[in-house]
């Protein structure tokens, strides 16, 4: 058996007053007994005064929404202090039980023995199963970024296609690597933590920043593929490579984006060891996502071409190339001119939620949430500019809720100051919550390349999401219908929405149900990941 102890939350079950709460999946039978509920009881000093029992498979969906605390059914409504998981054969959590710990940030994971030791669980690979290496530049669990949630489900999709799974990952902060391990643990045994320095500039773009001091314009070109490669491509992470393939036989190495391309082509990095097939995710074009960001003095300084001919050098290192949309696939094979391409879309893992129905009489609530990209800077800038004073216009005692780490960004702090209308929520918890909370997402999209994946999690939220042509490409083959490119033609949208139309809310409710099953049932399509990552 297992236990999981959350992080204190300020936040207290309506089930308890200062007890733990503690919750037990048990394999075998939906019985926990009575030998079982004293173990856990003496382990914690006989505070765990409330003990859930239930199957681990099938995982029923109404408990998914409980758990994700969607107060579905509320002697269910709870934040868990404890959990406490008895698995069944080579002691494996089941992946659907990994996405939901995950989701929850359990923070500690320990193993209990039949005489109450405790030692710290790392999930176990059968010798049998071919082994992955996962290679991401930055520190994915727990998943805070769209970025992270894709490398997540995507070891997530390994782990239950049959594979185990190696993993290697960089922060510059020894700290970060610390308090993050155990979320690793749930993944695999075997998890490489690299310590990379701190990014030096290189001389472009000191060039560049001189540029913008000069014009009086605020730096914002990207950092370009060969930046990337010599902040994250460090002998440190060669050395953790090497290691790693000289220790176990790989089938696959899989690269998040190509910044490694350099390690890779290094023919002594396979001496002595079989080559294995080398893929890379690559979450965007990235020569096309640096176009979007010309200014004058990126054009000054940086030469577009040398970039294009740049990622095509890079892609051609790798065996396989993973696109997260259609429109990505088109550049990588019409573009640069690649067959050995998979369209692989967003691996979005979260239950099936039951979002609250707009309230009668109660004015539409909008949402905005990303990270601090520039990309995002910009769609937030475009929409305070360009949408958002029709609809105030249109319905004044509505509010716009600013979520993630845009919200702190000092541009946007002045561009909503005295709009009491406009809060800036920041980090969002859990997204579930926040989506709970508006009636429509509000997403124009600036930056061309990758795929926008809050309007994913907004449709799979039931959440109307309201997006321009550039957004809904990358969802293709949905037909988004709420879309506009003008205040003017956000508000008509609008105004059918408030009334109702019959035509226009029969295609939001196919919107959310062709979602769903393109988001969540085609990434489940275990045949093109065994064709992808198999030899």
């Amino acid at each position: 058996m297992f236990f999981y102890e959350r992080q204190p939350k300020t936040v207290q079950s309506p089930l308890h007053a200062g007890v733990p709460i503690v919750l037990a999946f048990d394999e075998a039978s939906a019985d926990v007994s009575p030998r079982f509920q004293v173990t856990i009881a003496d382990a914690f000093d006989g505070s765990a005064r409330h003990l859930f029992a239930l199957s681990v498979a099938p995982l029923p969906e109404d408990l998914l929404r409980a758990l994700r605390l969607v107060p579905a059914t509320p002697n269910l409504w709870m934040v868990f202090d404890l959990v406490v998981v008895r698995s069944g054969q080579h002691n494996q959590l089941p992946v659907d039980i990994l996405r939901l710990l995950l989701g929850l940030r359990i923070r500690n994971t320990k193993v209990i023995s039949a005489d109450g030791h405790f030692k710290r669980y790392a999930r176990p690979q059968p010798a049998q199963n071919a082994r992955v290496l996962f290679l991401f530049p930055g520190l994915f669990c727990p998943a805070e970024l769209g970025s992270h949630q894709r490398a997540c489900a995507l070891v997530l999709k390994f782990l239950e296609i049959g594979y185990n799974v190696d993993i290697i990952v960089q922060s510059a902060h020894v700290k970060n690597i610390n308090t993050r391990q155990q979320y690793f643990d749930l993944l695999s045994p075997n998890v490489t933590h690299v310590v990379v320095p701190k990014a030096l500039k290189s001389e472009r773009r000191l060039q560049y920043e001189a540029l913008c001091a000069d014009q009086s314009i605020k730096p914002s070109f990207p950092l370009t593929l060969s930046e990337r490669a010599t902040h994250v491509a460090t002998p440190a992470m060669k050395a953790a490579i090497k290691a790693q393939l000289n220790a176990r036989p790989y089938t696959t190495v899989l690269s998040s984006y190509g910044w490694f391309y350099e390690i890779f082509r290094d023919d002594a990095l396979f001496s002595g060891t079989r080559r294995p097939k080398l893929v890379v995710d690559t979450h965007d074009a990235h020569w096309m996502r640096l176009t979007q960001h010309l200014d004058a003095a990126a054009t000054a300084v940086f030469d577009m071409e040398e970039e294009r001919a740049l990622e095509i050098s890079v892609l051609e290192t790798f065996d396989h190339i993973l696109a997260i949309s259609e429109r990505d696939k088109e550049v990588f094979t019409e573009d640069f001119g690649f067959s050995n391409v998979t369209n692989l879309p967003v691996s979005y893992t979260g239950g099936d939620f039951n979002t609250r129905p707009k309230r009668e009489g109660r004015p539409l609530r909008f949402g905005f949430i990303g990270s601090g990209m520039d990309a995002n800077r910009k769609a937030l800038d475009y929409l305070l500019r360009e949408w958002w004073p029709d609809i105030h216009a249109f319905s004044p005692d509505s509010p716009l809720l600013i979520g993630g780490q845009i919200a702190k960004d000092p541009h946007v702090q002045d561009a909503i100051f005295l709009k009491d209308e406009i809060e800036p929520v920041g980090f969002v918890d859990f997204v579930e919550e926040y989506y709970n909370d508006i009636d429509v997402l509000l997403s124009p999209v600036l930056v061309p390349g990758g795929l926008n994946i809050k309007m994913v999690e907004g449709l799979l939220n039931k959440c109307i999401v309201m997006t321009n042509n550039l957004g809904a490409q990358p969802l293709r083959p949905l037909d988004i219908v709420t879309r506009a490119q003008t205040g003017a033609e956000v508000v008509a949208l609008l105004s059918r929405i408030e009334d109702t139309e019959p035509d226009l809310m029969a295609a939001i409710a196919a919107n959310f149900s062709s979602a769903k099953q393109f988001f969540k049932e085609q990434n489940h399509d275990i045949e093109k990941l065994h064709t992808v990552f198999s030899q």
